[in-house]
């Protein structure tokens, strides 16, 4: 029987690593050993909270956010590396999308959002394993300290 497994991720639950700049890493206690074996797709929706940021800042670092899950699982996941010019493993799970809110004083409101659509499902080839699993929010310029969030993790068996 097909079944799916939601995991609610609230940052204040996590612990920032510590070589993390900004909380840009947190590291989330799970245990892994509720989802069956299997093989399962997986997808994902975040939602960060707006912070307030220069417009011309805005302007000159409007770039998408990469995420990427590090979790005891095996998923094929590749991303090219300019200097080897070969497509390693990845744990980059997609891009988030920002959305900036009216102007008021020189200043916006921006908030980082990703839903279910917006990337690409990833297949995972057996069953997490482990008591933990880390989020990371790369090239976030504009987006600052990644303190408060909420993260959705989907996984929908395929057998």
């Amino acid at each position: 029987m097909k079944q799916t497994y939601q995991i609610y991720v609230a940052s204040p639950e996590g612990t920032a690593l510590p070589d993390s700049v900004g909380d840009q890493e947190k590291e989330y206690k799970f245990d892994w050993g509720i989802i069956p074996e299997g093989e399962y797709e997986m997808t994902w929706s975040f939602v960060s909270k707006a912070h307030k940021i220069p417009v011309a800042t805005g302007l000159l670092e409007s770039v998408s956010v990469k995420v990427a899950f590090d979790v005891p699982f095996m998923t094929d996941r590749y991303e090219v590396n300019l200097a080897s010019g070969y497509a390693g493993s990845s744990n980059i799970a997609g891009f988030l999308n920002f959305y900036d809110g009216p102007i008021s004083d020189g200043h916006h409101m921006r908030q980082y959002r990703a839903v279910y659509s917006d990337n690409a499902p990833v297949i995972v080839r057996g069953k997490p394993s482990g008591n933990k699993f880390i989020v990371r929010c790369l090239n976030t310029t504009v987006l600052g300290s990644m303190v408060n969030y909420s993260l959705v993790i989907n996984f929908k068996s395929l057998c």
